[in-house]
């Protein structure tokens, strides 16, 4: 019989049943009872049954990189295991089925880049500037293609008539079309919508909104999987 609650004390044991094991079941920490094989599987012995059924440290020496920045967990101590600020992007696939190809992504420290890393990423399919020192990199990683796609809105574009709120919306649509279309037919890994074109001729569209938008078009389309998706803005705080 396993018992687990939580709080001590929900269950009333008599005296002469027999503890085999009692304990906290701690954050972070798996407890699996199989009714078929009548096993209490522990998070040590189930963690390590999973992590041996395919070579993932061969994977992830292959295909991965990283940004080698410093910024230390928002709680080292007490939330090491449950959270983490690394950030994965790139192309993902199918996650029930294990395969070297799941680790040829992305792994940042952080959400955040700095403009060397930035540098790297705009110019990745074409030829790559000398490596930033802060940043290791494999040659997997620079097959990737990115395209950048502008999120700044003309302001003298259209007719005078036509409302700012119905610019927006065309503009949109045309954004999420050019994303569309660059998955679909140019194989990009990598769409970095960017508001660094904004001036007083063109005003930048809100950062979210545009990311949001195309975010939204890529999952109805069955095609979000395919690519990551990089926002370059001057409007994050």
């Amino acid at each position: 019989m396993v018992y687990m609650s939580s709080e001590v004390g929900v269950v009333d044991i008599q005296p002469d049943v027999k503890i085999i094991q009692k304990g906290r079941l701690k954050a972070g920490r798996l407890l699996i009872v199989d009714t078929e094989s009548g096993q209490l599987l522990d998070d040590e012995s189930l963690k390590s049954k999973i992590a041996t059924k395919h070579p993932y440290d061969v994977w992830l020496k292959e295909g991965q990189l990283f940004a080698q920045v410093t910024n230390p967990p928002i709680d080292p101590f007490r939330e090491r295991i449950v959270m983490t600020l690394m950030c994965p992007i790139g192309p993902q696939k199918n996650i029930l089925i294990p395969s070297r190809a799941q680790t040829h992504r992305l792994w940042l420290a952080n959400p955040i880049l700095s403009l060397k890393d930035m540098a790297l990423l705009r110019s990745l399919g074409g030829n790559p500037p000398s490596q930033p020192e802060d940043v290791k990199i494999t040659s997997t990683v620079l097959s990737w293609r990115s395209v950048i796609l502008d999120a700044t809105l003309s302001v003298h574009e259209g007719s005078e008539k036509v409302s700012l709120g119905s610019k927006l919306f065309h503009f949109l649509q045309d954004l999420c079309d050019k994303a569309e279309n660059a998955v679909l037919h140019d194989s990009v890994d990598l769409l970095i919508i960017s508001d660094r074109a904004s001036s007083r001729d063109r005003l930048p569209v809100p950062i979210l909104l545009a990311v949001g938008a195309v975010h939204q078009r890529l999952v109805r389309r069955e095609l979000r999987m395919r690519v990551g998706i990089i926002a370059e803005t001057g409007e994050s705080k």
